[in-house]
């Protein structure tokens, strides 16, 4: 017997073990690896020469490297405030990592100093906040003449300076995303290692466009550096910081790749295998914990429940996470404030209602042609007992929030409480609903953040879109089909973390290797099962669907046997067998929780992937 591919993504009971698999495309326990402290890792490599700085995410500074480098201390103005966010993936379970949160006002300086050499790298592991402006995050200044300057335009570009003149760079390669964690960085040449007088920008280790028209260095400057604000105090940058560093060393581009994919993690597996995700949008990601990171389009979503699959989905409501915008959350007997630390771990991120006078609501309209919708929102008590109430109908109909319509991170229903954030919602189908929050007992309040509306009978990963309506990508991941995967003996088995409890709000494809026309494990919707399919015969199996609960499947198939049929892994219950001769040819790729062309995907986290050539296999 071979076992051709695994993914060990734990998650709940452990799988019968088998022989070593061929190959492991992400690590057992889950996730991805993760560096949150990039200070010790360039010391390492000989990054940081010169007169160089290196932030650390405790607010302290890197003081010796390998090459003999002059360390430069930064001080503290104001009062830098150390805080844990979210990152994810981020090795098992999207775990936490120290930031600096700044905003000018709170900032580090150096003394003021000259570069020894013309060439220089600088660059900051950073997460911005909302964006409303132009935000400086590094700056060398010359008496008013910047050395350079590395900033944020108000549209969210990405672009620096070079001697105070009009010339910029930009890197062109992608998208920063507010709250996302993002690398950024720049490379100046001025030795003539690349074009002389030469720039380029770098976003998550890819590379913009050099620009070779920038102008010759300075003289040999005294002036401080400083990180988030530019040196004449002005555009203050608002944004938690992991690492920031400037060295008299010129980074590669395979340099700012490496530190990537150190600092925001890597599909990758014990082999070299690489598993390939795509996603055309930013998206939230959940911990256990329940903090939620914001995830630019491209990163996948990994926690020790597995790599997340879900639909796409646009979702309606606007602000949903600033209640205090009275022309759109129209209040009556309550008051809300943007004040409160939300789900992502950032202060005044999310918003406090209270209810002035008994029965205090918010409602937002939203115009929409009739279908099944759902309204969601996270919530948490700060002071009071009495009723939580959600509506779709601008009253009409209230449903009062208890554990069986609101779940904690894990999946377990639970009433909403001062401890932790719960995720409750209603569903209804009619036109224009008017979604809003009511607080039964006056006096009472609560933090309301992520309040929002969309199709389908359950609430998918969240969206923060501001004033307008957001549409969230529906993500792929694939692997290559390994060549020695038969059409007509084997299996396939994972482990399922659904986002639903009871049958499937619709179908979805769990693993498929087959480019549409059968499908290794599936769900139909309506059902509490799963099934294989060779494009003939449908064979299935009984399995209980609990929100955050994994439940781990498995199919086998076998013309030897002419036996085709799918079991339950873990109740032990082996579904009803049919005939089999052979499954369709099998695609290039198998995909994990969609499939071929992204039609039906689940609405699951897919963990503990296996194929094996045997129909014995995969335990």
């Amino acid at each position: 017997m071979l076992s051709l591919l695994i993914i060990a993504l734990a998650a709940g009971p452990p799988p019968l073990q088998g022989p070593p698999p061929a190959l492991s495309v992400l690590p057992a326990g889950g996730g991805q690896s993760h560096v949150v402290d990039l200070c010790d890792l360039m010391a390492n490599n000989g990054d940081l020469a010169g007169n160089y700085f290196c932030l650390r995410p405790d607010g302290g500074h890197i003081s010796a490297t390998t090459d003999g480098g002059v360390a430069m201390v930064l001080a503290a103005t104001g009062s830098p405030v150390t805080l844990t966010r979210a990152l994810c993936p981020n090795g098992p379970n999207c775990a936490v990592a120290a930031t600096q949160q700044l905003d000018g006002g709170n900032r580090f300086a150096t003394a003021a100093h000259g570069f020894a050499q013309d060439d220089f790298s600088a660059g900051c592991l950073v997460s911005f906040d909302d964006v409303p402006t132009t935000q400086v995050f590094l700056d060398h200044d010359n008496a008013g003449n910047e050395v350079f300057t590395m900033y944020l335009s108000s549209s969210a570009a990405f672009l620096g300076t070079r001697d105070g003149t009009a010339q910029t760079i930009s890197n062109s390669a992608g998208t920063l995303v507010s709250r996302a964690r993002h690398l950024v960085g720049f490379s100046f040449d001025y030795s003539g290692t690349g074009a002389v007088n030469s720039a380029i920008g770098y976003l998550d280790g890819v590379a913009g466009t050099e620009k070779t028209t920038m102008r010759p260095p300075l003289a040999a400057t005294t002036s401080p550096t400083t990180i988030s604000v530019r040196a004449t105090s002005s555009l203050p940058a608002y944004g938690a910081y992991g690492n920031c560093f400037l060295t008299e060393a010129l980074l590669t581009a395979g340099d700012w790749t490496a530190l990537a994919g150190a600092a925001l993690g890597e599909l990758s597996g014990a082999f070299g295998e690489t598993l390939t995700y795509t996603r055309a949008s930013a998206a939230a990601c959940e911990a256990s914990d329940g903090t939620v990171a914001t995830l630019p389009g491209g990163r996948p979503c990994v926690t020790r429940q597995g790599i997340q699959a879900e639909p796409s989905a646009t979702f309606l409501a606007l602000w949903p996470r600033d209640l205090s915008r009275a022309a759109t959350w129209v209040p009556s007997n309550m008051t809300c404030t943007k004040t409160a630390t939300g789900k992502d771990g950032a202060p005044n991120s999310a918003s406090t209602c209270t209810a002035t006078a008994g029965n205090g609501t918010a409602i937002q309209s939203i115009t929409v042609a009739s279908a099944a919708r759902v309204t969601s929102l996270d919530v948490k008590r700060r002071t009071g007992t009495g009723n939580i109430d959600l509506t779709r109908n601008n009253g009409t109909a209230w449903a009062t929030l208890s554990a069986s319509n609101c779940f904690d991170s894990n999946g377990t229903g639970t009433a909403p409480n001062a401890s932790t954030w719960v995720r409750c919602y209603v569903t209804s189908t009619l036109e224009n609903p008017q979604i809003g929050i009511r607080l039964v007992t006056s006096g009472d309040a609560v933090d309301v953040d992520y309040f929002d509306d969309e199709a389908g009978a359950v609430p998918t990963s969240r969206c923060d879109n501001l004033g307008s309506t957001c549409t969230r990508a529906a993500p792929s991941a694939t692997l290559t089909t390994p060549a020695v995967l038969s059409r007509t003996e084997g299996c396939a088995s994972a482990c399922l973390t659904p986002a639903f409890t009871g049958a499937a709000p619709a179908s979805g494809v769990y693993l498929d290797a087959h480019g549409g026309s059968g499908y290794l494990l599936y769900v139909n919707g309506g059902e509490q099962s799963v099934q294989t399919y060779d494009g003939t015969n449908a064979p299935s199996v009984a399995v209980t669907y609990t929100t955050g609960v994994p439940v781990c499947v498995r199919s086998s198939w076998s013309a030897t046997r002419n036996d085709l049929h799918a079991e339950n892994l873990t109740t032990g219950a082996v579904g009803t067998s049919t005939a089999f001769t052979t499954f369709p040819a099998l695609g290039a790729t198998t995909r994990l929780g969609d499939a071929s062309g992204g039609g039906s995907p689940a609405l699951v986290r897919v963990s503990d992937v296996k194929l094996d050539s045997s129909p014995d296999g995969c335990r």
